[in-house]
């Protein structure tokens, strides 16, 4: 051979070598077992066949493959047909689904093989038997299931008809829905069909009841004691009667309670404190019968001191339903035995619905603990069918904390207070309830129609009112001073604030009429606790109006001290526990602080010492006091230099040097607090020993918050125990809290601290002493994404 044709032979091999071993692709085995087909797993139905056609690389010899089972013996037939082909066929009756892996083998290279996979499943089988009875004129929904069959399946309604107003949707899945609102009573028999992409089939024949029977009696239903003898009778309507009673499948009464069959009726003395949830059926006499089920909770106390709930309560509340934000505020008098009278409430929600509720009544319990429920059941205008149920927690001075503890959908926390003042008067005749300095304060949400979009807002606040000069004429608020943060708009040191006051349709409260530029013009209830102190809540409509679109309560409090000198005004120490949101990345997030602020007075500087918790993300000064300068007004306005976090940078509106309401003027973080005197250091374990204080969450951020009430006490060692009501996004419940708390290392000057609870597991807290009596509290548990701010004490 010459020299150029073994330089080109030389050439032709090296270029195969670099095909086989280049970057592009890894080549196949020399001798590899293709499959040709079928491409990947195969499924089948029974009586099913499947060609397999395979080959082998460089088979020189052409010797082929063989097809053998993977195990013997086989499951159904395989035929080879050619030395590179064969037949699998599924057994006649497939029962359960069942793989076969057939191992294809090369003739002439033994260890080459390759493996394919049939899946068979057997015909359809419909494994649901019966249907829920359908609610005449309701929304309906049930499902149909099958198991096996190829897909895809298809359904249909081989004899029979669906009641009118149902109907079945389409499906090729292995469930189908029917769906609709029955629009026509009485029972229908029909069957459905599910066939498979094989053609088999199976058929289930069922039995549809469309009733007007329901059960009218709604939940929750009237709490009960471990005291006294209990009894309500459960209602239904529609059917055919009689009726039978009886508790629904998988439910349990409360112990010492037992359910009537024929009458409905349940009774008895239970002998276990807590809050039960139970389903009851009601069966009526058609045929078939036909039985609806509905689910009650029921709170029992314990034995009973009703008489520490006696006399007139202030209340406000802040909390979630299914539509946003809701608000009220107002007053009822307990009279000591259990009946609550004389009520009035102003509600309102983010929805649009504002209603004044008048001549409120209803009923409570209150446990040897100081824990109790109380419960709305009746007003003017009528309150819907559904009654209001809280669950509060209340000391010897009348203060307390409440949640929502029913089944009504709205969530939320709201303080109680007893009233030394009963009447709000603005008179020029007679002295009036509130005349002179306040500061205020609250938070809410703005509505559809606010002009940077919706979301939580906070704000507070001062005003001058001055009473009527002559008869015929208002109050008017006068040296006002807001700073508001709502929707992507901060409005700071808004000195426009201005209005009226006037007393109310009644003597249960005032009305209070403010203008200002951050929130335009905003209508109150004033809703008196004390002389000096009352609750607000907005009572404005909010609507598609650019003029109201805003919902807000909040508090005022008279301001001592006026005029405040404008230099080194603060002086002390004062702690306070914020809470309110952050929007992140277009989404508000729950965020939570405990501040303490220290300054001395005739200097313009405070110490700020912080921790926060922006949903789940803690942050702070780690125990070391930050130096903040600071400005301030005669009015009692003090500006903070410092942003803190990105999310905090603080706005006091003095009560008096040491006392104020505080708002976060960080654009798209609004936070609202309130700030107490701290009492002086050193602190213990020991400085806040007590046997019980009532501890509660504030409003909440967010509406997957949860929300307690309860008491906690702590031994001046290291033990702390008590028991909560605790509201979240998963219904109701009631039980101890046992755990240890301990100063942190700074604790023993800043009265710092943290709690860790095992009962119930997983909780810490982070904690500022203010006093032997009360102690604020944020949330820091590892992977809560929903912190919230918890006032101990008062």
């Amino acid at each position: 051979m010459k020299r150029a044709e073994v330089s080109i032979l030389l050439a032709s091999v090296l270029f195969a070598l670099i095909q086989f071993s280049g970057c592009a692709q890894k080549p196949p085995t020399f001798n590899e077992v293709q499959i040709l087909a079928p491409k990947g797993t195969q499924t089948i139905a029974q009586s099913q066949s499947v060609t397999i056609q395979a080959n082998v690389l460089n088979d020189l010899n052409a010797g082929g493959v063989a097809f053998n089972f993977s195990s013997l013996p086989g499951f159904g037939t395989l035929n080879q047909t050619s030395s590179t082909t064969a037949t699998y066929t599924a057994p006649n009756a497939v029962t359960t689904a069942t793989t076969v892996k057939i191992i294809v083998s090369s003739i002439d290279f033994p260890k080459q093989f390759a493996t394919v996979t049939i899946n068979m499943v057997p015909p359809p089988t419909i494994t649901t038997t019966s249907l829920s009875t359908a609610t005449l004129n309701a929304a309906y929904s049930a499902t149909v299931t099958a198991t096996g069959g190829l897909l895809p399946l298809s359904w249909s309604i081989s004899s029979g008809a669906l009641p009118t107003g149902l109907s079945l949707a389409p499906s090729v899945t292995d469930t189908v829905q029917i769906t609709g609102k029955p629009t026509v009573a009485g029972t229908y028999p029909f069957t459905i069909t599910v066939t498979d992409a094989a053609g088999f089939s199976n058929s289930e024949q069922f039995m549809l009841a469309v009733s007007s029977l329901g059960i009218t009696t709604t939940s929750p239903l009237t709490p009960a004691s471990t005291t006294t003898a209990y009894s309500v009778t459960f209602a239904a309507t529609g059917g055919n009667m009689p009726y039978t009673w009886t508790v629904a499948s998988g439910s349990t009464l409360p112990a010492g309670l037992t359910l009537a069959p024929t009458t409905g009726v349940l009774s008895g003395t239970p002998t276990t404190a807590g809050t039960y949830t139970f389903g009851i059926t009601v069966t009526d006499n058609s045929t078939p019968p036909v039985s609806v089920t509905a689910t009650f909770t029921l709170a029992v106390s314990g034995a009973q001191n009703l008489a520490g709930l006696n006399g007139p309560y202030a209340f406000e509340f802040s909390g979630y339903n299914s539509t946003g934000f809701v608000a009220f505020a107002g007053t009822f008098t307990a009279n000591g035995t259990g009946g609550i009278t004389g009520g009035e409430e102003d509600y309102n929600s983010i929805s649009g619905m504002d209603v004044t509720y008048t001549n409120l009544v209803g009923t409570y319990t209150l446990g040897a603990d100081g824990r109790g429920t109380f419960t709305f059941t009746g007003s003017t205008p009528a309150q819907p069918a559904q009654q209001y149920t809280y669950a509060f927690s209340i000391d010897a001075t009348g203060n307390g904390r409440f949640i929502e503890f029913d089944t009504t959908g709205t969530r939320g926390s709201g303080r109680i207070a007893l009233q030394t003042v009963t009447t709000c008067i603005v008179s020029s005749t007679v002295a009036s309830t509130y005349g002179g300095d306040f500061a205020f304060g609250g938070a809410g949400f703005a509505g559809q129609s606010a002009a940077n979009g919706t979301g939580p807002l906070a704000f507070a606040g001062r005003f001058t009112a001055t009473t009527p000069i002559a008869p015929g004429t208002t109050g008017s608020l006068s040296f006002g001073e807001m700073d508001t943060n709502t929707p992507g708009l901060v409005t700071i040191d808004d000195t426009s604030v201005s209005g009226t006051y006037v007393s109310g349709p009644d003597s249960s409260h005032c009305s209070l009429a403010l203008s200002s530029v951050g929130l335009a013009n905003q209508n109150y209830s004033i809703y008196p606790i004390s002389g000096g102190e009352a609750f607000l809540i907005e009572t404005d409509t909010v609507s598609g109006i650019s003029t109201t679109p805003y919902l807000a309560v909040g508090e005022m409090v008279q301001q001592i001290g006026q005029p405040f000198v404008t230099q080194g005004v603060l002086s002390g120490t004062m702690v306070g526990g914020l809470s309110g949101q952050l929007i992140s990345a277009g989404t508000y997030l729950p965020e939570v602080q405990v501040v303490e602020l220290s300054a001395t007075s005739g200097t313009s500087s405070m110490a700020v010492l912080q921790t926060d918790n922006q949903a789940g993300t803690i942050f702070g000064t780690n125990g070391t006091p930050v130096a903040d300068a600071y400005t301030s007004d005669s009015l009692g306005r003090v500006q903070g230099s410092v942003e803190f976090n990105s999310t905090f940078l603080p706005i006091l509106y003095l009560i008096n040097t040491n006392q104020a309401f505080c708002v976060s003027i960080v654009q798209n973080a609004p936070t609202f607090g309130y700030f107490a005197p701290q009492s002086a250091a050193p602190f213990t374990a020991e400085t806040i020993k007590s046997t019980s204080l009532v501890d509660g969450t504030s409003a909440p951020a967010v509406s997957a918050d949860r929300d307690l009430s309860g008491f906690l006490s702590f031994d001046g060692i290291s033990a702390v125990g008590g028991t909560q009501d605790q509201s979240t996004t998963s219904g109701n419940s009631s039980g101890a809290s046992t755990g240890t708390y301990v100063l942190n290392a700074t604790g023993n000057t800043d009265g710092s601290g943290t709690m860790t609870l095992s009962t119930p597991t997983g909780f810490t807290g982070y904690f500022f002493i203010v006093s032997p009596a009360n102690v604020v509290m944020i949330t820091a548990t590892p992977g809560d994404l929903n912190p919230v701010l918890i006032i101990i004490g008062h």
